[in-house]
């Protein structure tokens, strides 16, 4: 039988394994929503944010999508032996905007949600994680940080920001024009709207995003995942990137790969084309120990997911 004829007699599902993405040496296995390989967000069309930690303490990342304009809101995608199993956190709408971020807030020794509102809110929240009694259906506790000022507050961290020996939570709050932190209240669960202190103000003229942007421009080309991780296993750092497809345009969106030499030098490889990143992340998502990519639209054909599986274990010395 030639190759042509044998391709034709695979199965389809074996066929979709077959044809893996290749870049740089690495065999990716593409797994979507749109193909049922993993359960779809809900039926919202806006998926604002993914955060990826491990969220029942088995030693394998799970992640954490946001979307703003359907209920359930927040979703966990628990990984188990055989995929991901979609859960509810927040089963309300909210007007969520993109850069949550993870936290043990309560200092329960679990990490917690927490997630800012979009243009059309003021607040902040953060879910409190029920570890170890998680229900599929039954979402977590959500609590509040913020709940006055004006809106929109894209992207979250906490540090040690003072120096003294405690973590701070700092967040944007874009239209204030400023950067807030706020001390985490000694019990949380209770406290109710932390105290904020205003760190950073800047004004309209100061945003670089708006200085020198093009009449008509929509942003079809921003890059909305960068990160770097040993992709390759060489030893060496490299960088992923990745561009959106913000409101259907760019239909060429790349996930690049720029493989390192240690020396500063990278080699610039596709994972694949056409698909849009929105905080796309690399994480190891399947517990080998090898960097995967969560590629998440913002509000290209959603809703869907998708995830490209870095299958080999790394071998030291050189690319698999």
């Amino acid at each position: 039988m030639n190759r042509r004829r044998l391709l034709t007699a695979l199965p389809a599902a074996l066929l979709a394994v077959a044809c893996c993405a290749q870049a740089g040496g690495v065999t990716w296995k593409h797994l979507s929503s749109k193909n049922g390989d993993l359960p779809a967000p809900n039926a919202g069309t806006e998926q604002t944010s993914a955060a990826v930690f491990d969220i029942d303490r088995d030693g394998v990342n799970d992640f954490v999508i946001t979307e703003r304009t359907a209920a359930p809101a927040v979703l966990w995608y628990r990984r188990g032996p055989a995929g991901w199993t979609r859960y509810v956190l927040e089963d309300a709408p909210l007007r969520l905007e993109a850069g949550s971020c993870a936290y043990d807030v309560d200092g329960g020794g679990d990490l917690d949600v927490v997630a800012g509102g979009d243009a059309g809110s003021n607040q902040i929240w953060w879910w409190e994680n029920p570890y170890p009694k998680f229900k599929p259906s039954v979402p977590w506790k959500r609590h509040l940080i913020k709940t006055s000022g004006v809106t929109k507050h894209h992207d979250q961290i906490f540090g040690d920001f003072d120096g003294d020996g405690a973590e701070e939570f700092v967040f944007w709050n874009q239209n204030a024009r400023a950067l807030f932190l706020a001390e985490i209240p000694p019990d949380p669960r209770y406290s109710g709207p932390w105290p904020l202190t205003e760190i950073y103000a800047y004004s309209a003229d100061s945003q670089p995003e708006q200085r020198g942007k093009p009449a008509g421009f929509k942003g079809v080309n921003e890059h909305e995942g960068l990160a770097q991780a040993d992709i390759d296993g060489d030893g060496n750092l490299d960088i992923f990137c990745a561009e959106m497809r913000l409101n259907g345009g760019n239909p060429d969106a790349k996930i690049y790969l720029l493989l390192g030499d240690g020396n500063g030098t990278f080699r610039t490889t596709v994972v694949d084309t056409g698909f849009d990143n929105h905080e796309s992340k690399i994480a190891n998502l399947d517990g080998n120990g090898t960097p995967d990519v969560l590629g998440k639209p913002y509000n290209w054909d959603t809703p869907r997911l998708e995830i490209w599986l870095n299958p080999a274990p790394p071998r030291k010395g050189g690319i698999r």
